[in-house]
């Protein structure tokens, strides 16, 4: 996830031990409405928005560092996947 913005830096809550290495571009989206299992009331899928991708610039084991591209408004908490 996205723990941190500043301009188009972004700081990830994932890093080497995630697998995420400088150079790496991932996507960056918002989660949106939940569709739920009207029996059960269970979240069958999130919908998401793609927002855009950040490139790492640099990475430790518990975090990283990227550039962001992308629509802006991109906030804490938005989801980052490979």
């Amino acid at each position: 996830m996205v723990a941190d913005v500043s301009g188009s830096t972004l700081i990830l809550n994932v890093g080497t031990s995630a697998g995420v290495n400088v150079g790496d571009t991932l996507k960056v989206s918002r989660a949106g409405r939940e569709i739920k299992d009207p029996a059960t009331g269970k979240v069958l899928r999130v919908v998401e928005t793609e927002m855009g991708t950040v490139t790492i610039r640099s990475a430790d084991s518990s975090s990283s560092e990227g550039t962001y591209a992308g629509a802006p408004g991109v906030k804490v908490g938005d989801r980052v996947k490979n």
